[in-house]
């Protein structure tokens, strides 16, 4: 069923990884069922590697597109800033004001910056997640494969044992039937030969 030797095996693994990459696979860390079998089965070094790497991709997406969120703001406060800072305040000097502008521009253009950082790197942790998620699904699918095979060889024997207590079950079952229609016959010959007051009598006497 799953291949016999590890020659017939090599094949198909020359092409899973690649099959994989070009097959839209779900984020088996957040994959409820993926997760409930794992728990059940025994993981290796490998495929708990594969597994932290796929979840920290996940959290560090998640924290560029909240950092993207909160530099938008804090941008636009600094624009606003700005646009505020440019009427003139009696309070406030020129050169005050002037170096308040300065600040904010610099501020604006350091957030440029890493907003542009971030946005390349949200584009490129798809990829990397898609490559990661690709080899956790390899490396799932031949601990899977592993376990079904170890299965089948339970399956096989547990067949086995089955068959031959099925043929021992019928033997017995063969063996009862016989005592019980030899029972029969003589019971119903003794019962003919001598009636049913006398064989009342020997049933008591020889009966436990």
């Amino acid at each position: 069923m799953f291949g016999s030797n590890g020659k017939k095996n090599e094949k198909p693994e020359l092409v899973l990884k690649d099959a994989l990459n070009h097959k839209k696979l779900p984020i088996l860390t957040l994959d409820g069922q993926w997760y409930e079998l794992f728990l059940h089965l025994e993981k290796t070094s490998r495929l708990s590697q594969l597994e932290e790497k796929l979840n920290d991709q996940l959290k560090q997406q998640g924290k560029l597109v909240n950092d993207m969120k909160d530099m938008k703001k804090l941008k636009q406060k600094l624009m606003n800033g700005i646009v505020e800072n440019m009427e003139e305040h009696p309070q406030q000097s020129n050169r005050l004001r002037i170096k308040k502008q300065e600040t904010s521009q610099r501020l604006i253009l350091d957030i440029n910056g890493k907003m542009e950082n971030s946005k390349e790197e949200l584009m490129e942790i798809p990829y990397q997640m898609r490559d990661t998620n690709a080899d956790l699904a390899e490396e799932s699918i031949r601990i899977m494969y592993k376990k079904m095979r170890e299965n089948q060889d339970q399956i096989q024997k547990a067949d086995q044992w089955i068959s031959e207590y099925e043929k021992k079950l019928r033997i017995k079952q063969q063996k009862r039937k016989e005592a019980e229609d030899q029972n029969q016959a003589l019971y119903s010959y003794l019962h003919k030969l001598l009636g049913s007051q006398m064989m009342e009598q020997l049933d008591r006497h020889f009966g436990e």
